[in-house]
């Protein structure tokens, strides 16, 4: 539970709780996609030493020095992809704001999706299975949430009270 703040006509702060629970969206996080490499240019045709040629090097040149640019990009993606693929192990679950959850759906609509149990596959895509850090990550919360609650029950404030009448 969140507290929020407002005033009233005269101008006295009231306290409204809100569930924050209402704001927050679970999404499947699908990884990144494998980059795709890029075109290596083609040396130009034509007989060495005539003025044809050595403009199309000079456009050559430039296509090569954009070649290694995007190169040098597709590495760090492919080594980002691969990374993410070894920790995760396929897809798992977050959970993000709404607004975060939208601002994330239309930057990378091909990496997450609106995980819902009423969906086939949670929300999924067909044939793909969430991976081995999603199991291991509900179960680690699973088992914060009743280390919790043992904690909470051994409490003398929020734990198990007697009422003396």
């Amino acid at each position: 539970m969140s507290t929020t703040y407002k005033v009233d006509m005269e101008g006295r702060p009231t306290f409204v709780d809100s569930d924050k629970g209402s704001m927050m969206v679970r999404m499947w996080d699908l990884g990144p996609l494998k980059p795709e490499a890029p075109e290596k240019p083609k040396l130009p045709e034509g007989k060495e030493g005539t003025p044809a040629h050595d403009l199309a090097m000079i456009d050559f040149d430039g296509a090569l020095a954009t070649y290694r640019s995007d190169l040098k990009a597709y590495g760090a993606q492919l080594k980002d992809f691969e990374e993410w693929h070894k920790k995760y192990q396929g897809p798992y679950e977050i959970e993000m704001f709404s607004i975060d959850a939208r601002e994330a759906m239309a930057i990378a609509p091909d990496r997450y999706m609106v995980s819902d149990d009423r969906l086939d596959n949670h929300g999924l895509p067909k044939g793909r299975k969430p991976g081995k850090f999603h199991a291991e990550e509900k179960q680690r919360i699973a088992e914060a949430s009743r280390a919790r609650a043992r904690e909470l029950a051994r409490d003398p404030v929020f734990g198990q009270q007697e009422i003396h009448a």
